[in-house]
């Protein structure tokens, strides 16, 4: 138990780990958001930052050096997507007006 595969392999680092991913994905996903409000696509590594870190958080979490769990990989990326979609919902959802009328009121 001296490597760190023994080490990552204990439960409550494992733990630590894996809430540090889902916090990780959860504030690049909320970062995302931004875009959309702003008028303006996001960019790719955003995209891709954001993508990289839900795998990650999902292979962390379903994936031990015995086997994989394929039941907990699917339940565990069903529930981060429509937990992000209930969070993106508005932002999605969000249809602004004519960029000049909105221009206009601004100023």
């Amino acid at each position: 138990m001296n490597s760190m595969g023994g080490l990552l392999s204990t439960a409550p680092v494992g733990a630590v780990i894996a809430a540090i991913l889902y916090i990780a994905t959860y504030l690049a996903f909320l970062r995302l958001l931004k875009y959309p409000r702003n008028w303006r696509l996001p960019s790719a590594s955003t995209v891709v930052t954001t993508a990289a870190l839900a795998v990650a958080t999902v292979a962390f979490v379903s994936v031990s050096p015995e086997d994989t769990d394929i039941e907990l990989m699917i339940f565990l990326t069903g529930f981060i997507i429509v937990l992000f979609g209930i969070i993106a919902s508005p932002a999605i959802d969000f249809q602004p007006g004519n960029r000049l009328v909105v221009e206009f009121f601004a100023n």
